[in-house]
């Protein structure tokens, strides 16, 4: 599969079965040690869990058990797969992200590089009964503050480093650009702008003027509601 019909192939809604047949052939043709299982690969289904503005996501259910089949769409980022990869087993044994079985970024079938990973029962944050309601922002802050409680030592300190301020002034600088300029924009509310300019002319007082070594933590780098999955209601 070829140049731009990898994008059709993963984008567009598909009325026939091809692109199940494509992914259920990938797969029982791989060794099935390859991917965690003991017998030969048998596919009992495919079906699509979603496309997102870099990746598109097939659930596969093989042997029992379920895998997501992952396909790198940004083709002029060859190595994503591979850093996501990587990265994923370097947390492995955090048990904060999903196991992942296999890079493959040989492109001998699919004109891109793709992962194989465990799949985690349950739905996306705003598919929720209580989406963004109290209950779900406490959760997801106790979720910020586990990863961010994780110590960078061992394989960690492997991970590549990304979004690494200078200090306080940089970090105000950094929200200034990314978001508060944004919000200027795009809200016409002028009590809340006041509100927000307030707030971050307050910040900006109080900032400490020596410098200091930042501390480096585990986050997520596309933090939105879609990549937030719920499993288990508390």
């Amino acid at each position: 599969m070829k140049g731009k019909k990898l994008r059709k192939f993963a984008k567009s809604v598909i009325d026939d079965s091809k692109y199940k047949k494509e992914i259920k052939s990938y797969f029982e043709n791989l060794k099935h040690s390859q991917i965690g299982l003991k017998n030969k690969i048998k596919v009992k289904s495919v079906s699509k869990l979603g496309v997102g503005s870099v990746n598109a996501n097939f659930l596969v259910v093989a042997n029992g058990m379920k895998f997501v089949f992952r396909l790198n769409m940004e083709l002029n980022m060859p190595k994503k797969s591979k850093r996501e990869f990587e990265a994923l087993k370097i947390v492995e044994k955090t048990g904060i992200a999903p196991k992942v079985r296999l890079l493959d970024d040989s492109k001998k079938k699919f004109d891109s590089d793709l992962l194989v990973l465990d799949y985690i029962e349950g739905k996306t944050s705003d598919k929720i009964k209580g989406y963004l309601g109290d209950k779900m922002i406490k959760n997801i802050a106790r979720l910020c503050a586990k990863l961010h409680s994780i110590k960078i030592t061992g394989r960690l300190k492997k991970l590549e480093k990304s979004e690494v301020y200078g200090g306080y002034s940089d970090s105000l600088k950094w929200l200034k650009s990314h978001y508060i300029d944004y919000i200027n924009k795009k809200i016409k509310n002028e009590e809340l702008l006041r509100i927000i300019y307030e707030s971050y002319k307050k910040l900006l007082s109080e900032t400490p003027k020596t410098e200091y070594e930042v501390d480096k933590v585990l986050t997520q780098g596309d933090f939105c509601e879609q990549n937030v999955i719920i499993n288990k209601i508390t």
